[in-house]
C-alpha cells in the first residue's frame, strides 16, 4: 500500500478538488477545506459522495473508545484546513495498527503504560490504538514527515483511553490539544490553527496547558471555550489528568432502583465520580444527584442483612461538611424521627436541605454551641429521645469532628446504639462510593467524663 508522504501530498495538494478527494480517499472529508469540499461535490460523481459522507462537516465518532487528534502539517496547502484531525478509537485486546504513523504508535504505547501505572484507576489491559474505519488507512496509510509531531495529542490519547477504560463514552464537541513531556504536562505549538479546524467541525471547548490560557483565547474562534487542562498547584500524575479528562465524557445516567443492570449503571457512575476534582461543586453535585440514592440503597440493604430487628425510632446526626451523610444514615436505619443538629451559619441551611430530603415532618433541626458543648448535646438528645426505649435509639458518630462524635457518645444512655460506618478509601481521601459498611455498637454506659480541654 502506498504511503501517504509530504512528497505524495504535495502532489495531491496541486490537483483539482476532485481529483484530492480520490487521492485522500477517506482522509479527505477530514483533511479537506470547506471549499474544497463544496468544489469536489459540485462534480455529483457518486465516488466522491461516498468518500465525503453525506454530512457536511462531517461528524466525529461517540462510540465508546472513541478519540481524535488534531496536528499541523508542515507546510502550507490551501486545499486543506489549517490543521488535520485523525479519527481513531481504541480498541481493547488488540495491537496497535500498523496504518497509523510510527510515531503516533508510540505515543499510543506510552499513553497505555502511562494509564496503566495510575492506581486509582481500575486495572486496564491491553488496548489497541486503531484508526477510525471511515478513514481508510488500508488504503493511504499517513507517513510520519507530514506532520510537525504528534505530542500535542497525548491529552486526547490519554481522555479516549480512560474513558474507554471506565465504560464511559465521549463528547465530540470537547478537544484538547496538550503533551506530556519529562513527567509533567507541556504547552504545545500551532493551537491556533488547531482550533480553528476544531471550531469547524463543531467544538465548543478546547482544552489547553493551563500556561497556554491566554495565548489561547487571544487567538480562538467566536463560540468556542479555551478551557486550562492542569494547574500550577497539580502535581500528582492522576491529579493533573483529572483536571480535563472529566469533560471529555457524557455523564453516564442515574442507577435505576431494581434495574437488571443497577450494579453496573452504579459502577458505571462511581468510576465517573472517581474522574472529577475532588471536593469540587461539580463533584459534590454528581454525588447527590447519581450515586447518593443508589448508595443510600446499599446502605439500607446492608443495614437490614446485618441486623434484621432492628427498629429505629429515633436518630441522632451532626450536619458536617458531608451534610449528604446525615441523610444518608438516617433513610439507610429507616429512621422514624431524626434529630438533626448543627454548628449554625451555612450548616443551618445545610440541615434544612437534610430536612427536605427526609422529610420535615420527621425531622428536628437544633444548633449547638461553639466549642462544641456536652451539656448541650445531653439536653437536646434527652428530649428528643425520652419517649422511646434506649435499644430505639441510634447515634451516628461519622459526621462532625472527633469532638462532636465524642459529645454524641456522652449523651448515650446504655443501651443506644452506636452507629459508624466504615468505607474504602483512595489515594486523594475519598470514599470509594459504594463500599461504605455500617457497624451498630450498643453503649453500654451514659455520660462519660468531659475530655480535657
Amino acid at each position: 500500500m502506498p504511503t501517504l508522504d509530504m512528497k505524495r501530498l504535495r502532489v495531491i495538494a496541486d490537483r483539482p478538488p476532485a481529483d484530492a478527494v480520490h487521492a485522500l480517499g477517506g482522509l479527505a472529508r477530514w483533511w479537506l477545506s470547506d471549499a474544497a469540499v463544496a468544489s469536489a461535490r459540485a462534480e455529483a460523481d457518486p465516488e466522491i459522495e461516498r468518500l465525503l459522507g453525506l454530512e457536511t462537516p462531517p461528524k466525529l465518532p461517540d462510540a465508546l473508545g472513541s478519540c481524535w487528534v488534531v496536528c499541523a502539517v508542515n507546510g502550507d496547502f490551501p486545499l486543506l484546513r489549517p490543521a488535520v484531525v485523525l479519527p481513531l478509537r481504541w480498541v481493547k485486546s488488540e495491537p496497535h495498527s500498523d496504518a497509523l504513523p510510527k510515531s503516533l504508535r508510540a505515543l499510543a504505547g506510552h499513553v497505555v503504560t502511562q494509564v496503566a501505572g495510575i492506581k486509582d484507576l481500575p486495572a486496564v489491559g491491553t488496548w489497541g490504538l486503531q484508526p477510525d474505519p471511515r478513514l481508510g488507512l488500508d488504503r493511504t496509510p499517513p507517513a510520519d514527515d507530514l506532520f510537525r509531531t504528534w505530542e500535542s495529542g497525548w491529552a486526547s490519547l490519554t481522555g479516549g483511553l480512560i474513558a474507554a477504560v471506565l465504560g464511559l463514552t465521549p463528547k465530540p464537541d470537547v478537544w484538547a490539544s496538550v503533551a506530556w513531556r519529562g513527567g509533567r504536562l507541556a504547552p504545545v505549538e500551532g493551537l491556533a490553527v488547531k482550533m480553528e479546524t476544531a471550531a469547524a467541525l463543531g467544538a465548543t471547548a478546547f482544552h489547553v496547558h493551563w500556561a497556554q490560557v491566554n495565548e489561547a483565547e487571544g487567538t480562538a474562534p467566536a463560540g468556542l471555550r479555551v478551557v486550562p487542562a492542569g494547574s500550577p498547584s497539580a502535581i500528582r500524575e492522576w491529579d493533573v489528568i483529572r483536571t480535563f479528562v472529566s469533560a471529555f465524557v457524557n455523564e453516564p445516567p442515574s442507577p435505576v432502583a431494581d434495574a437488571a443492570d443497577e450494579a453496573e449503571q452504579f459502577d458505571r457512575c462511581s468510576d465517573h465520580y472517581l474522574t472529577l476534582v475532588p471536593f469540587t461543586p461539580e463533584a459534590k453535585r454528581f454525588y447527590n444527584s447519581h450515586l447518593l440514592d443508589a448508595i443510600t440503597r446499599r446502605y439500607r440493604a446492608r443495614i437490614t442483612e446485618r441486623y434484621p430487628t432492628l427498629n429505629v425510632r429515633r436518630y441522632v446526626t451532626v450536619v458536617s461538611d458531608s451534610p449528604e451523610l446525615a441523610s444518608m444514615g438516617a433513610e439507610a436505619v429507616g429512621a422514624e424521627r431524626v434529630l438533626l443538629l448543627h454548628t449554625g451559619g451555612g450548616k443551618k441551611k445545610d440541615a434544612e436541605t437534610c430536612a427536605a430530603r427526609l422529610g420535615v415532618e420527621r425531622c428536628r433541626v437544633e444548633q449547638f454551641g461553639q466549642p462544641t458543648s456536652t451539656d448541650d448535646f445531653r439536653r437536646m438528645i434527652s428530649d428528643f429521645t425520652a419517649d422511646v426505649r434506649p435499644d430505639e435509639v441510634v447515634l451516628d458518630l461519622k459526621p462532625g469532628t472527633k469532638k462532636m462524635g465524642y459529645a454524641l457518645l456522652s449523651a448515650a444512655r446504655p443501651g443506644n446504639l452506636i452507629l459508624n460506618i466504615e468505607p474504602e478509601f483512595r489515594t486523594d481521601r475519598r470514599n470509594t462510593p459504594g463500599t461504605e459498611l455500617p457497624e451498630l455498637l450498643p453503649a453500654i454506659s451514659g455520660h462519660p467524663p468531659s475530655p480535657p480541654a
